[in-house]
């Protein structure tokens, strides 16, 4: 099934694109979306404690995608 990653700040500027759509299996989690997506487009951003959200809203690595999310990854982010 496909689904639509975004991607902001640092990980947006290292992969050169805002989003991407990407082909995840039936009943795929977020969180190991998300590490697929790392593995084969941002290798070395792999260990980054990053948040992610599905459809707008925050949630956890469990939660269980559906065709056409969209799943935006988080960066930390620092300043003041």
């Amino acid at each position: 099934m496909k689904i639509q990653i975004l991607l902001f700040a640092q990980l947006r500027e290292a992969a050169g694109y805002e989003q991407k759509m990407i082909e995840v299996s039936e009943g795929e989690t977020a969180g190991n979306a998300v590490r697929q997506f790392f593995k084969s487009a941002l290798d070395r951003f792999c260990g980054l404690p990053v948040r992610f959200a599905v459809n707008e809203s925050f949630v956890d690595e469990g939660t269980v995608l559906q065709e056409g999310d969209t799943v935006a990854i988080i960066p930390p982010v620092s300043g003041g």
